[in-house]
Formats: C-alpha cells, structure tokens, sequence
C-alpha cells in the first residue's frame, strides 16, 4: 500500500478533480482490479501504462483513478505493486509520483504524469497514443512531426558573426541564381541585385545577417577554410571494396554550389557501364545514376551534424558507392522507416534551399525514396543503410546490375498494363523477387495478385508468392518458378521423413515441433500426400493425428 504524501493533501486532489476540464486530467472509475500493461498488445492499451503514455505525450497530467465521469469519488479496491514507479520508468523512462488517499473508506489512487521530452514521443506497443474522447488513439504523422521537430537547433538557419557580403563569391552566387531561374521560370527575383536575391530565397535573414547555409552555399573558399573546416567532401576511389588504400583522393571545401559538378564529374569518370540485353536490343545502364548520387549526397549534406568536425566521405568502387556523413539519423528516421516518416531535416534552412534551387528536389532534405526506386528498377537490389549508427549515417549504393530480366519485367508490365507501380509495390516485388517472406500477406500484395503481376501457389501459412510466370517465360526459367512454388512442401517433406528415420515413429505433436511454421492443416495435407506416395502409413489409430512411421 502507497503511504499517503503530505504534500498531495485531499482537498488539493479534489480541486484537481473539480477542474479536470481544463487540467489535463484522466478520471477512470476502476473499481477494482487494474491491468497494468494489458500484456503490451496494442489492442489493450487502455491500461495504466496506456494512459501514462497518452498523458505524457499531451504535456503531462494526472491518471485518477476511483472517480467516476461525473467527478463523484466512488472508491477503488485496486492496488498497485511495490515497484509500479520503477516498472512504468522501465517500460516508458517516466518518472511517475503516486499518491494514495481516502475519503471516508473510499481510496483514491492518483498518478502524476510527466510530460515527454522535447522532441521525444512515448509509445506503448510502438504507438505513439494520444487521447480523443474515451479512446486512446495513434496521433497523425503531422502530430508526430511537430512533435520531432520540437527544439530542433537548426545550425543552418543560425547567422555566421563573421561573415559579411565579401565573404560570399560572386560565381557562387550568380550558378545559385542560373540554378533558381531553371526550376522557377519566370522568377523575377533574380533580377535583383545579390544582396535582396539572397534575402528572397532566405539565405540572408530579415535582419538582413548572412547565415550558416548561404556560406555553405555560395561562400568563398578562404571564408569556409577558415571558418567552416567540417564543411568538407572527401572523395575516394578503391579498385576494389575491400581494399584498404585508395587509388584516388580529392577533398572539396567550397561553395557547395560550385563543387557539386565537379564531384559528380569525379564519380562518373570512374563509373563503369553495364549492357543488359532486352530481347535484340542492349541498353546501357551507369553504375551509378546521377539522380541516385544527387540524392545521397543532398542528404549527407542536409542531415549531418555541422556541430561535428568529421567530413562527409564519398568512398567509390566497381561495387559499391559509400557516402558517409557525421551526425545519425534526424529525429524520428530509422533504418526501417526511412522511406516513408515524414521529413525531419537537421539543417531545415539548407534543406528548405535545396528544394527552392535544385530541379527534381520536392521535398526539402528526403530523397531516400528515390534511391531505392532507381536502384531496385535498374536492377541492382536495395541500397544498404545497415551499418548506420548513432554517430553517423552510411548509405551504400549497389552498382552492379543482379538482374537485368527484372529491369525488363517491370517496363513490361508498366507498358501493357498501364499502370503506375509504387514506391511500396516496387520494394514488395524486390521482396518477392528475393524469396523473403517477411511482412507480405495478402492485404499488402491482393491487388498485385488480382493485376497479374505476382502469382500465389499454395494455402495457410506454406503459401508461396512469386512473380508471374511472365516474369519467368522472359529470363527463360520456368524451372526456376517451379522450383520456388515446390521447395517448400518438398523441403518440409523432407523433415517429417527425416524425424521418422531417426525415431522410427511420430505423430502430429512432434511433426509441428519439426515444421514449426506451418500450421496443423498444413502439417495434415503433407501427410496425406506422403500417405499417398507410399512413403509413410498409420502405425495406430485411425486419423492423421495418430502415430505414423515409414514404409518398409
């Protein structure tokens, strides 16, 4: 039992109670027992741990429970345990305060809430809840990026003390406006003098103060020596990925708008070509595509920590094209979502440049979607974020073409269909393509399978999703389709009569525990077939539940 806080008193908990319309307050009657974490399954967060959660995502608050809707103190029978404090800091690092009171014989438990941290969500079963009437709800993506947005420190939106308009570099500055006007035909704000053309596009601010991102941008290369070393781009080429020593070494500090061709034009003149053949024709396809390399890069430079002295890193091979950048992933962006959380840049002034001046850039400082699309459509797999850590992001492009009939496929099916396919639709049919499994079911993929672009072979949980046989007839393996859909029957086949070879005997139970992913039906008719076969019989009983063993 909670051993009551002097400092809570009872009339204070009622005038909390009394106000609960403009307090944020939670009023639960819970008579009795309570579920403190409803077993962490979204779909009973309406627990104690669920409203810790929601509360300290509104700013915090209080949970009271043993007061019914209508602010009547009705009593509680509930008891926290011992270590409820230290239990919800586990799960949620809260640090909760609890008082216990009473009424007459009527106990009333109150939680005080703290609020999250700035630019931090709590979740409960990896949902970030808010409270809407008497449910507990996901917030909306917009919810959850002003949330991540908050106390962001913009570094390049912070103005350069030192800096003033001889700093900047008139070329930089007259490419920045050529760049603008080829995005923003008929633009008449680059008819201004430098000065107010700056201002209009944001690089200088309303006080008229040169900022971190025009000296990025368009300063002078003794300027960002000087002042801005971080502000780096190295580049590398190794004959091979797993070399140690490079072959070539460029290090770029200037005008960003300056040295972005110069360092496109280093990539390609390394850059192999590869000729797919599609039916009589070849098409040639770069090991790296410029949008794919744009991309990357604008986001190394978007993302990263200015805070952090390291330089940006482009590492090229025949392979594989590395573009490492100091700073982790901004707020909120993971390996897993980064294709699709809304976006977050660190450098939101520099980023919000990019998409004024640079053609194809729609979204300020997120371009990872387009580097997926554009590697998986040339045919060359995923690009690899998985060594990224805390302290910095690492992307590698692949540049060698692993299946040029898949590039053909999709053109294929595009053109005689007519139809548009996904970012999600293409990072589904890569999955396919590569046999994994993971998080495809027939909600994801129904409307794949109704256009003819995937096939299903097989029910439950052994069915087996491939592309079409289209797909297959093009590359000219058949056999290989028919291998995909008969593998895994034939592999689990192969298991149950392994388990009868070494044990003589079995039955359902240890066949379930040998093909743990199937379930019992499956299980049921990989029997009846091997039954069938003439490769195992009943020993005993009369179902397929009983005993089995191989036949002689």
């Amino acid at each position: 039992m909670w051993e009551w806080k002097k400092h809570m008193t009872l009339d204070e908990l009622k005038k909390i109670i009394s106000n609960s319309e403009n307090e944020n307050v939670e009023l639960k009657e819970w008579k009795n027992s309570i579920s403190f974490d409803g077993g962490d399954k979204f779909e009973n967060r309406k627990c104690i741990l669920g409203y810790c959660v929601a509360i300290g995502n509104e700013d915090g608050g209080y949970l009271i429970i043993g007061v019914d809707n209508n602010k009547y103190i009705v009593g509680t029978k509930a008891v926290l345990a011992s270590d409820f404090k230290q239990k919800v800091y586990q799960k949620t690092g809260q640090k909760v305060e609890v008082f216990e009171l009473f009424e007459n014989t009527n106990k009333i438990i109150a939680i005080k809430i703290p609020s999250r941290s700035i630019g931090q969500l709590l979740k409960f079963a990896g949902a970030p809840l808010m409270r809407i009437g008497d449910s507990l709800e996901i917030m909306s993506d917009a919810q959850q990026y002003n949330i991540l947005s908050e106390g962001q420190d913009d570094w390049s939106s912070k103005v350069c003390a030192n800096a003033s308009l001889v700093n900047l570099n008139p070329d930089a500055i007259k490419k920045l406006k050529e760049l603008y006007i080829e995005k923003n035909t008929g633009s008449k704000i680059i008819a201004n003098s430098d000065e107010q053309f700056l201002k209009d596009v944001g690089l200088i601010n309303t006080d008229s103060k040169i900022t971190n991102a025009c000296v990025l941008l368009v300063g002078k290369k003794e300027f960002i020596d000087e002042y801005f070393g971080q502000a780096e781009i190295c580049f590398e080429y190794r004959n091979r990925v797993t070399d140690i020593q490079f072959v070539d070494r460029v290090d770029y500090r200037n005008s960003f708008i300056l040295i972005l061709d110069d360092i496109w034009n280093k990539v390609y003149s390394r850059q192999q070509i590869h000729q797919i053949q599609q039916g009589l024709f070849r098409t040639d396809i770069p090991a790296y595509n410029q949008e794919t390399f744009r991309e990357a890069l604008f986001n190394a430079v978007c993302h990263r920590d200015y805070m952090q002295q390291g330089s940006i890193f482009i590492k090229q091979s025949p392979e594989i094209l590395e573009i490492t950048n100091p700073g982790g992933l901004p707020f909120g962006v993971t390996i897993e979502n980064i294709i699709d959380v809304p976006a977050t840049p660190r450098n939101k002034l520099l980023a919000e440049s990019f998409q004024k001046i640079f053609r194809g850039v729609e979204r300020s400082g997120q371009g990872a979607d387009k580097i997926f699309r554009n590697t998986i459509e040339e045919g060359k797999g995923s690009p690899d974020y998985t060594q990224t850590m805390t302290q910095f992001v690492i992307v590698k492009i692949p540049a060698i073409v692993q299946d040029g009939n898949f590039i053909s496929f999709l053109e294929k099916i595009t053109k005689e269909k007519n139809i548009l396919i996904s970012m999600s639709d293409i990072l589904i049919l890569e999955k396919i393509r590569l046999g994994d499994k993971k998080n495809i079911t027939i909600q994801t993929v129904g409307h794949l399978l109704e256009k003819g672009i995937i096939e299903l072979h097989g029910k439950t949980r052994g069915a087996q999703y491939v592309l079409s046989s289209e797909y297959y007839n093009s590359i000219g393996k058949l056999g290989v389709r028919t291998r995909k859909i008969g593998l895994s029957r034939d592999y689990h086949k192969g298991m149950i009569l392994e388990h009868l070879k070494k044990n003589k005997i079995g039955a359902m139970k240890e066949f379930m525990q040998v093909c743990h992913e199937l379930k019992r039906s499956d299980i049921r008719n990989l029997l009846t077939e091997l039954k069938k076969d003439n490769k195992i019989r009943i020993k005993s009983g009369k179902t397929v539940s009983s005993i089995w063993e191989l036949v002689d």
